[in-house]
């Protein structure tokens, strides 16, 4: 390792000269390092050293391939008077487009630093910092490779559980993205470029980071995608209990979202009339877009009319009123399900008859299938051919046979 120790300096552009230099490498292998501390506070101390192998993974925004050189520039003494600190790392296999990685350790994660990696050729090649490291994210660990995918942010934030959902991704080297997850879940890749991607989650998005994997490497969101909670919609009508007569009209309204969508044709908040029991389905989708079906049903009851012929003698009880005469006669009323009915009585009114009869016999008579031999007044009943009541009065007179003996005396 090579120390240098650096007076106070409120310098706030890096010097990569022979005052910064610290001639180190590995071997043959020349790998200077340049280390151009700010350090207005007091005095720094900083090593530096080289070395030709890289245990190390690639971070975000950073390839998985790094190489396989590195460098430790660290604090040795005055930590509390660093500011800040210019950074250049010369190496032949340095070329344009690659970019410093700074780890926490040296077998650790390498990630992109802020500010930008600046190249510059020459005998060795060169990448410097654009400006300095600030002393919060300086930890001295660094080697250099290709940029990876880095994710700066995405929209929306939140994602409704029961649906797909387009996510717009923004970072940057995104443009060679093979694979996009959500939570483990794979998501649709719709459009891609160096700097956005856009994509579609599966219908049941899942709360989590979303992982973009590149041809160079992998990024991780640092933020997790979080999931609204679904709206409880709500199906009433303005029936009682949702039953209603044939021709009625029925009002559904939807509750708990923002705006509703019913099948059949209904509208929310208007009046329809419906004509059979059924089923309605109602999607609630509230302010943030997420939706949520319920249902209601309605029974739809009906009116009834019925017709009955009915013959009677002398009359005839029909819904509370007693008939005496033939004819038509129509109820109205409600039937068992509560609707209107309508009932017709097509009424035949029959009577029963009575007839007298005088007869005057000898010996006997029959009539109605009894044989009399007194005479008298006989009454019979039974039905007429109308099926009504029949009585028959017979006035009978029985007369009887005589006999007589007589005896004679004559002269010749």
């Amino acid at each position: 390792p090579f120390r240098r120790t650096f007076a106070t300096s409120g310098t706030t552009t890096a010097t990569y000269d022979a005052t910064t230099l610290f001639p180190v490498g590995v071997g043959s292998t020349y790998l200077p390092l340049h280390i151009d501390p700010v350090n207005a506070a007091g005095i720094v101390q900083m090593t530096g050293q080289a070395f030709n192998t890289n245990t190390g993974t690639g971070g975000a925004g950073v390839a998985s391939s790094l190489s396989t050189n590195r460098w430790e520039a660290l604090v040795s003494t005055g930590s509390s008077n660093l500011t800040s600190c210019f950074v250049g790392l010369n190496d032949a296999t340095i070329a344009s487009g690659r970019i410093i990685a700074q780890s926490s350790s040296a077998s650790g994660t390498y990630n992109t630093i802020t500010p930008a990696s600046t190249y510059v050729a020459g005998t060795p090649n060169a990448l410097r910092t654009a400006t300095a490291i600030t002393s919060a994210n300086y930890s001295g660990y660094f080697t250099h490779a290709l940029p990876g995918p880095a994710i700066t942010s995405f929209t929306p934030a939140s994602a409704c559980p029961n649906a797909a959902t387009t996510i717009t991704i923004t970072g940057t080297n995104l443009g060679s993205a093979t694979a996009v997850t959500l939570n483990g879940e794979a998501c649709t890749i719709v459009t891609n470029s160096a700097t956005q991607i856009v994509l579609t989650t599966d219908a049941t998005p899942q709360t989590g980071n979303i992982v973009v994997t590149t041809s160079a490497n992998s990024a991780t969101s640092a933020t997790a995608v979080s999931l609204f909670t679904l709206p409880t919609v709500t199906a009433t009508s303005n029936a009682s209990n949702n039953t209603v007569c044939s021709g009625t009209s029925v009002t559904l309204n939807g509750g708990g979202a923002t705006s509703y969508s019913w099948n059949n044709g209904v509208t929310n908040g208007v009046a329809f009339t419906p004509s059979v029991s059924t089923t309605y389905s109602v999607t609630g989708t509230d302010a943030n877009g997420c939706f949520n079906t319920t249902t209601v049903v309605l029974t739809i009851k009906v009116p009834t009319t019925s017709t009955a012929s009915v013959a009677a003698c002398v009359s005839y009880l029909w819904n509370g009123t007693t008939y005496t005469t033939s004819g038509t006669y129509t109820w109205s009323g409600t039937n068992a399900a509560g609707c209107d009915s309508t009932a017709t009585l097509n009424l035949t009114i029959k009577v029963p008859t009575t007839s007298t009869s005088t007869v005057s016999t000898c010996v006997s008579y029959l009539w109605n299938g009894i044989t009399y031999t007194t005479s008298g007044a006989k009454t019979w009943s039974g039905t007429n051919a109308a099926g009504c009541d029949s009585t028959a009065t017979l006035n009978l007179t029985i007369k009887q046979p005589t006999t007589s003996t007589s005896t004679v005396s004559t002269c010749v």
